[in-house]
């Protein structure tokens, strides 16, 4: 007596059946080695998106402090806690030929401020901190003892002229494989982003040390 041949029906069930705990296994290792490198691929993309975020947005609160010092002829200042990763400006009153403070009334005369009054009540913005995948390294500037590398605390002035002391400032992501470096000219004020670490040089003649850096963004 013949078998009936199996239907459609019957021989997928069998198919089914086939399918081992071997094969299974082997097709989610599959899956999950493709996904890794999935998660570490956009970690990285999101890491530089943050860093580049970060250095842009400070490129942008140098552009703000300085055309405010200029035009309300007013001193500010740019505080880093680099060891935070934190920063805050300082917003001073306006100043005389003599380099003493003095109020700026609409009308009438201006009168001149006591320090210890102004230093009381010197306009303190709000702490800003960047994100947990980027840090300051350092901060480098000329010092009393030539070319200085600050990586706790560091002020930037930025006068009523529109002059900045030069100085670098280095960013990094958290694991420290991409970084870039933000550098400030003093009579322009111009600022620069590079990538990778470059080091500043010659502040006599403020110049900068441009050997393999790429530029980025300028101002």
């Amino acid at each position: 007596m013949m078998t009936a041949p199996l239907t459609t029906e019957e021989d997928a069930k069998q198919n089914q059946r086939g399918f081992t705990l071997v094969e299974l296994m082997v097709v989610v290792a599959i899956l999950g080695i493709g996904t890794g490198w999935s998660v570490v691929a956009f970690s990285g993309i999101t890491d530089e998106q943050e860093l580049s975020t970060a250095v842009r947005e400070m490129v942008g609160t140098y552009r703000e402090l300085r055309a405010f010092a200029v035009k309300e002829q007013r001193e500010c200042v740019l505080e880093f806690d680099i060891a935070k990763g934190e920063w805050r400006s300082l917003i001073y009153p306006a100043r005389d030929r003599m380099g003493r403070f003095i109020s700026t009334p609409r009308n009438g005369e201006s009168e001149i401020l006591d320090p210890n009054w102004v230093a009381e009540r010197t306009d303190l913005r709000k702490w800003e901190r960047l994100s947990n995948s980027v840090f300051i390294k350092d901060i480098q500037a000329p010092g009393p003892q030539g070319n200085e590398t600050f990586t706790e605390d560091y002020w930037i002035q930025f006068r009523s002229d529109g002059t900045i002391p030069p100085h670098i400032i280095h960013f990094a992501t958290a694991d420290g494989t991409i970084e870039l470096s933000l550098e400030v000219e003093e009579i322009t004020g111009q600022v620069t982003v590079r990538r990778g670490y470059i080091d500043y040089y010659n502040p006599e003649e403020n110049e900068f040390d441009m050997r393999g850096g790429e530029s980025r963004e300028e101002n």
